[in-house]
C-alpha cells in the first residue's frame, strides 16, 4: 500500500526557518499528519484546507517550522507558488522588506528552497545546473 502523505524536512540555513514539505495523496491523511506533527501549541481547525486546492502554505506564528503542502509532485508551478508564499513570509518575519532593493534576498532564498523541494520530489533534471551551483555555495 502506498503512503498517503510523503514528508521531507528541508532545512533553510540563511534565515533558519525549515520547511515541512508534504506531498499529500489523501486530504484527510494530510490534515491528520499536520495535527499529529505540526500543531504544538493550541487547537487549530484545518478545515480551511480545501480538497480542491493543489497546494497550501502554513505557518503558525511563533513556530519555527513551516508547511508547504502539495498534492501533485509534477505540478511545478504550484510548488513554485507555495514556495513564494514561504519566501515572502520568512523575509517579512526576519525584517527584510520586499522591494526591488532587496530582490536578490528574495530570489536567492526562493531559488534555494525551490531546488531543495525539486530534489525531494525526484526532479533533479528539472533543477539542472542550479543544483551544482547551490551545492558549491554550501562548501
Amino acid at each position: 500500500m502506498k503512503r498517503k502523505v510523503y514528508h521531507w524536512l528541508m532545512p533553510e540555513n540563511t534565515y533558519r526557518v525549515p520547511i515541512n514539505l508534504l506531498l499529500v495523496k489523501d486530504h484527510e491523511a494530510g490534515i491528520a499528519w499536520i495535527e499529529k506533527h505540526y500543531r504544538k501549541r493550541k487547537e487549530v481547525d484545518y478545515s480551511f484546507i480545501k480538497k480542491s486546492a493543489g497546494g497550501h502554505f502554513l505557518w503558525e506564528g511563533g513556530n519555527d517550522e513551516t508547511i508547504v503542502w502539495i498534492t501533485d509532485e509534477d505540478d511545478i508551478t504550484c510548488l513554485a507558488h507555495e514556495l513564494n508564499h514561504y519566501t515572502i513570509a520568512v523575509l517579512e518575519h526576519r525584517g527584510v522588506p520586499i522591494n526591488e532593493a532587496c530582490s536578490e534576498a528574495f530570489t536567492y532564498l526562493h531559488q534555494g528552497v525551490f531546488i531543495q523541494a525539486l530534489l525531494c520530489l525526484g526532479h533533479r533534471k528539472i533543477a539542472g545546473k542550479s543544483v551544482q551551483s547551490a551545492q558549491e555555495g554550501e562548501k
